[in-house]
């Protein structure tokens, strides 16, 4: 049998190399919308919904949370879903806080 020369190949051999002056970078506008922190949700959230139906919603999903960890097949399902109810009653207790808040904000500049 034969034996074959391996070749040398090199990337040079096939493409010619280029150089490429970088792109300026163009210059983009940021839209000037209300001033916002970043939290575009949560603060929509806050004011087209309700304090009760974002309060039921969580229930819910807590409540489905909790068949999940009973239902689970493995210990790391269960600790997930744990760990997912922990995230939940935090979410809640933030948003209660949030209504709390835009309610006194709202009461204070009323009694002015």
């Amino acid at each position: 049998m034969e034996e074959k020369k391996l070749e040398s190949f090199k990337i040079s051999d096939t493409r010619k190399p280029s150089v490429r002056s970088p792109k300026k970078a163009e210059q983009v506008e940021l839209p000037t919308e209300s001033p916002t922190l970043g939290f575009k949700r949560i603060e929509g959230m806050l004011e087209r919904e309700d304090s009760e139906s974002v309060k039921a919603n969580l229930e819910e999903l807590k409540n489905n949370l909790n068949e999940l960890a009973i239902n689970a097949t493995s210990h790391k399902e269960k600790a997930n879903a744990k760990k997912a109810i922990m995230a939940v009653d935090r979410t809640t207790a933030l948003v209660n806080f949030l209504y709390e808040t835009r309610e006194s904000l709202i009461n204070s500049t009323l009694a002015e």
